[in-house]
């Protein structure tokens, strides 16, 4: 995302990761009502207030521990985030 909040980046199945983290509009979340893996509104997950969105993160990490990232999944420079996650 570049650290970008409002970054939207189309899929090769024609469906678009938003935001920071950058959530599949297609299983994270909703665009006209709060649902997806996130419970939440897509626009909710864009925004400079990153409370909903780093939330869903840490719910995604403690269930899956990051692997629901294609970016994280896939790199060869994974680490320990106990350092990079704080209590919300």
């Amino acid at each position: 995302s570049g650290y970008s909040t409002s970054k939207e980046e189309p899929t090769a199945i024609g469906t678009k990761t938003i935001g920071l983290f950058q959530f599949s509009e297609e299983t994270d979340c909703g665009t006209k009502t709060a649902k997806g893996r996130c419970n939440a509104k897509c626009d909710a997950l864009k925004t400079d207030d990153i409370t909903t969105a780093a939330r869903c993160a840490l719910q995604m990490n403690t269930d899956r521990q990051f692997n629901f990232w294609p970016i994280w999944k896939n790199s060869t420079c994974r680490t320990n985030t106990q350092n990079y996650v704080c209590s919300l």
